[in-house]
């Protein structure tokens, strides 16, 4: 029996600083994706569907079912559920079809006009750019033993764009083409893994990497006026229809990935993934109506998915195949955290749904600096330490759609990869709802 050992993408501890017709999916379980918070955790997973859970050097042997989620850890992990994918008559249904095959939009649309960028958002992304892509067009994840995954890659892009910057695009994009696609289709593979003899050893995609890749595309075709782009865009857009939109208990659900997060009971879902103000891009650059139910079925189970005292939704979520309802994945960490924390900066990016931003707004309060990392939405408990720069961002532009002055914090030296592209996100979205203050 081949057994396959990977290195799962870390979760950022920010502990007290230092701190076509879709291609069928391929039948073997694959690897979880997610970051856990400052231990390294190893997951060994055989083909027969057992697997071996190791924290800091400590091995259990498990046997996981093949419909059950991998046991998580205590630290707080944030990582990617694994399971099988059975794909059940009669509970799910695919969107693919006539909605995945819409007449792509043509010609090539212009990029939607927004200020000139500030100068600290200018030294900001000069900051990142010199921190995190290499010379090559791999954008590293500095805190995960450098690796690079689609989320990175598709941010490098996505930036590229934003500050105007071909030469770094056309590096990163080159560099994504060159060692992530899959064959059998237009997604990524998620991760890859410097020093490895095979670096990308799970062909698994991650959905939000993919919709970072599309949009980056589409908006440097308006930019650069590149029908390439265009084309490459429309086919990423067409195959996340097409393998990663279901039908789930009454709602339109995006998948985390092609493999991994169907049980014969529920889909488990990122509320994360909803990049609304993307999906936007999506549509014009591949139109579909399903783009439009995607975003409104997101909206609505983000408003409710309520947990805990503060009612916030959970970086992993349930939704019941039966009925569409909504409960804390069974085997992860109950907690609103670095996955979740992206849910307020894609709402108020995206600017549809202010009244839900309240919560967020009253968890971190008028210090966010001083609020806690994660939640626990079970038990209420906070982190025991404060959050990086990249959190107080977000809640500095949560704080801006209620009218209230704030500064993003600038990149430093104890921002690693992940917090450093929230406070560039967070710049993004200020700049382009037209909230930024000089």
């Amino acid at each position: 029996m081949t057994i396959e050992t990977a290195l799962v993408k870390f979760d950022r501890a920010f502990a007290p600083f230092p701190v076509e017709p879709p291609a069928p999916a391929p039948a073997a379980p694959v690897k979880p994706r997610g970051r856990a918070l400052g231990r390294r955790f190893l997951l060994t997973a055989a083909a027969s569907g057992a697997a071996v859970l190791g924290f800091a050097g400590v091995t259990q042997a498990t046997g996981v079912h093949a419909a059950a989620l991998p046991i998580a850890g205590t630290d707080g992990v944030r990582r990617m559920p694994t399971l099988t994918q059975p794909e059940l008559a009669g509970q799910m249904s695919n969107h693919s079809g006539a909605d995945a095959r819409q007449a792509p939009a043509e010609p090539v649309p212009e990029m939607a006009s927004t200020p000139a960028p500030s100068a600290a958002e200018l030294r900001d992304w000069a900051v990142f750019r010199s921190r995190f892509v290499q010379a090559d067009g791999r954008v590293v994840d500095t805190y995960n033993n450098d690796v690079s995954h689609t989320e990175s890659q598709g941010l490098g892009m996505l930036f590229a764009v934003a500050f105007d910057d071909r030469e770094t695009f056309d590096r990163i994009w080159g560099w994504t083409s060159a060692h992530l696609r899959r064959p059998s289709d237009a997604l990524f593979a998620w991760r890859y893994v410097p020093g490895q003899i095979n670096p990308v050893a799970d062909t698994n995609n991650a959905t939000d990497g993919d919709i970072y890749i599309a949009a980056a595309l589409a908006r440097a075709a308006g930019r650069w006026r590149q029908p390439a782009h265009l084309k490459a865009a429309q086919a990423i857009s067409r195959d996340i229809l097409g393998l990663l939109v279901r039908n789930v208990g009454g709602r339109t659900v995006l998948l985390p990935g092609a493999n991994g997060f169907v049980t014969a009971d529920h889909v488990v879902v990122n509320a994360s993934y909803y990049v609304f103000p993307l999906i936007a891009d999506l549509q014009r650059a591949y139109p579909s109506p399903t783009w439009a139910r995607l975003a409104r079925d997101g909206r609505q189970m983000i408003a409710e998915a309520q947990f805990g005292r503060w009612r916030l939704p959970p970086d992993w979520l349930q939704v019941s195949t039966a009925t569409g309802a909504l409960s804390l994945a069974d085997r992860q960490p109950p907690r609103f955290s670095f996955d979740a924390v992206r849910v307020p900066l894609f709402l108020a990016w995206d600017r549809s749904s202010p009244a839900a931003l309240g919560r967020f707004a009253a968890f971190w309060g008028r210090e966010p600096a001083n609020a806690p990392a994660w939640v626990d939405l079970r038990t209420d408990a906070g982190a025991p330490y404060k959050p990086c720069g990249g959190v107080i961002a977000i809640a500095t532009l949560v704080d801006s759609t209620f009218g209230q002055a704030g500064a993003v914090p600038a990149i430093s030296a104890r921002d690693d990869y992940y917090s450093a592209a929230l406070i560039l996100l967070s710049r993004m979205a200020l700049r382009e709802t037209g909230l930024l203050r000089a």
